[in-house]
């Protein structure tokens, strides 16, 4: 379903809140039911550009909307550029998604909720430094806290370039956690981040992301090893080359 505020896929997959209030917002319609393995077609290789809309307060459209869409469904390669509320959000379902980019979202890059239990691998995101909110949003049910399934997906290799300055949090204390396996406080020497016209998020020689990568649950096709933290190879091209828009107009 394509709006005016960006795309949205409705699925017939798991929704943690009642079957009659599993509906998406901005008025996109109602989704959800219990095919976690649904196939609601295939998105490659496309941008998603200047999409967003906010029909009333609280109430908004995303550049990519996932509601309740299943395992069956296959996404990889998507780009939501400078949309005007989150990049991608997923409501719900059991859906994968792979070689993920969002640029200047207006709110947060990706948020998901709802009960999803998909899988991503390679993410990343470049925030505009004066117009953003979070990297991640992340929650359940916001009405009930017990409700099930809870959010649980498995995320890998993500790389998020924000400006700290607008949105400042205790990063170290949160990404200190025991048993998270992060490092906080260290630059992770990327090449050029920052650049809103052609970055560079490859790690560049020296940077502490070639040690410490956590491997991959093991078995299944999804999921690549690799051998460095964050989203891109060292030394190699870059994913987001010859498809993505670096546009600011």
């Amino acid at each position: 379903m394509a709006t005016g505020g960006g795309v949205v896929l409705n699925g017939r997959s798991n929704c943690n809140f009642p079957s009659d209030e599993c509906v998406g917002e901005g008025n996109s319609g109602p989704y959800g039911g219990t095919i976690t393995d649904d196939d609601s077609g295939q998105l490659s290789y496309v941008r998603i550009e200047y999409g967003g809309l906010e029909v009333s307060f609280g109430n908004e459209l995303n550049g990519l909307t996932l509601n309740g869409v299943g395992s069956g469904t296959q996404l990889d390669h998507i780009q939501s550029h400078y949309g005007s509320d989150d990049g991608i959000e997923l409501f719900g379902g059991t859906v994968d998604l792979k070689y993920a980019y969002v640029t200047g979202a207006s709110d947060d890059s990706f948020d998901y909720s709802t009960g999803w239990q998909g899988r991503g691998q390679f993410w990343a995101a470049q925030q505009d430094p004066h117009d953003a909110d979070n990297g991640f949003e992340v929650d359940g049910n916001e009405e009930n806290f017990d409700a099930e399934p809870f959010t649980d997906p498995d995320i890998y290799n993500v790389t998020l370039v924000g400006d700290e300055s607008d949105a400042p949090i205790d990063e170290e204390a949160l990404w200190s956690t025991d048993g998270w396996g992060n490092v906080a406080g260290v630059d992770p020497l990327l090449v050029n981040p920052f650049n809103l016209g052609m970055p560079d998020f490859r790690p560049a020689a020296g940077s502490p992301l070639t040690d410490g990568y956590a491997e991959p649950p093991a078995g299944g096709d999804f999921f690549e090893a690799v051998d460095y933290i964050g989203a891109f190879a060292p030394g190699m091209p870059q994913w987001i080359e010859g498809w993505t828009t670096q546009d600011q107009g």
